[in-house]
């Protein structure tokens, strides 16, 4: 029983600690995005890129396009 105790207990605090990752990841504002999706689709737009050279490695189809962030506020 411990030890089932102890592993919920590590797994809750694993569960925490991402958690806090993933919103201070969320809290920053990268310079590019990657809008992914074919005409007549939802698109997907993920902005984690620093780097034009990022964004364009990261396209999967033809259709993908890289941008600069509407939210990036640093120089141009």
């Amino acid at each position: 029983m411990m030890k089932i105790a102890a592993f919920a207990t590590g797994l809750f605090a694993a569960g925490v600690l991402f958690q806090a990752a993933a919103s201070a990841q969320q809290a920053r504002v990268y310079k590019y995005c990657l809008e992914q999706g074919s005409p007549g689709s939802f698109p997907l737009m993920t902005c984690y890129y620093e780097t034009m050279e990022q964004c364009i490695a990261s396209k999967t189809g033809p259709a993908d396009r890289c941008f600069i962030n509407p939210q990036w506020t640093g120089r141009r």
